[in-house]
């Protein structure tokens, strides 16, 4: 049988779709989301240290700006692994909030940690403690 362009683009496009589902398993879930919900621009900060200690467990140390309704992503940071996040943002020269939060991830990356800056607050959601605020 020969190939020709109509049979190898009838066989192309089932396979595209095939795959089309595997990719975002490959990806994963998002380790931790930081987004502003207020309604000016803040200036944020994030650490995330595993908690077994040492200074080359430091997986992120990052500063940077947010205009309302952004968001900033951090993909597969912490690999089956016990963290504290420590997240802080400011508003000109008001801090708005600081919080430490103990967050474990799993091989099954099944969870992240979602950080919401508020006017007033942060506010943390996932399976982690706050330990301090």
């Amino acid at each position: 049988m020969q190939l020709n362009r109509r049979r190898f683009l009838s066989g192309l496009s089932p396979t595209i779709v095939g795959l089309s589902g595997c990719v975002g398993v490959i990806g994963g879930t998002t380790d931790i989301s930081i987004s502003n919900e207020a309604s000016d621009r803040v200036a944020a900060g994030i650490k995330v240290t595993r908690t077994s200690g040492g200074p080359e467990d430091v997986l992120i140390s990052d500063r940077f700006g947010l205009l309302s309704g952004e968001s900033k992503e951090y993909e597969e940071v912490v690999d089956d692994a016990q963290v504290l996040i420590e997240a802080d943002a400011r508003q000109g020269s008001d801090t708005i909030d600081y919080v430490k939060y103990v967050w474990s991830d799993t091989t099954e990356d099944t969870e992240g940690t979602d950080i919401e800056i508020t006017a007033n607050s942060i506010e943390i959601s996932g399976s982690g403690e706050v330990i301090n605020r």
